[in-house]
């Protein structure tokens, strides 16, 4: 529920709702966009300095993407665009202003079930693994190899490819279709390798 001060009264609270229902369903926004916001407050929440309305100005920057999807989505588009990456959308002639505030203060509510569950789960595996506190990432040797096996176990095509493959063929199948994750991390044997062991754990 919204929860800040009379910018309110000028947001539509119907549509506010659906651009954060919108948001929060829509896998490819979720992958670039929630997954990076999540681990970033995740982070904060750990160390003591979770800020609720630094949360979702944070999740702003989420509505807006959102709404310049459903508006490509939902209103007009340049004949010939296949994406809505490829066409410059205003989602504000849908969504005004203070509608997005709504929709970012409930998309912060939304997400901080995950946010929390995320930020318990990096405290717990640093207390269980107290010498190498400092040198994992959320439980991975590095942020590179979390990176790495998070986007491989979440993009759908390629989890159903390397989980059926053997090792060997599944570093060489990274390393070619999958030079680079969409954060920028650059695919090597060894992470590649990770990758494909972290699904058959």
């Amino acid at each position: 529920m919204y929860r800040r001060n009379a910018s309110a009264s000028s947001a539509d609270t119907t549509a506010a709702t659906e651009l954060a229902l919108f948001a929060a369903n829509d896998g490819d926004l979720y992958r670039s966009q929630a997954q990076p916001i999540i681990t970033n407050l995740a982070k904060k929440m750990g160390k003591g300095q979770y800020d609720e309305a630094k949360a979702a100005k944070l999740w702003g920057y989420f509505a807006n993407t959102a709404a310049q999807k459903y508006a490509w989505e939902f209103g007009d588009r340049k004949r010939g665009t296949r994406s809505w990456r490829e066409q410059s959308v205003d989602g504000n002639g849908m969504f005004n202003a203070a509608t997005r505030r709504f929709a970012s203060a409930e998309l912060e509510h939304h997400y901080r079930d995950e946010v929390t569950s995320l930020a318990t789960t990096a405290r717990m595996s640093a207390r269980s693994n107290p010498r190498s506190s400092g040198q994992t990432y959320n439980g991975h040797p590095s942020r590179a190899h979390w990176n790495v096996a998070l986007w491989v176990a979440n993009d759908y095509g390629l989890y159903q490819a390397v989980s059926r493959m053997g090792k060997a063929e599944a570093v060489e199948f990274l390393m070619d279709s999958f030079p680079r994750t969409p954060d920028g991390v650059k695919m090597t044997k060894t992470l590649a390798a990770y990758a494909w062991r972290s699904l058959k754990d």
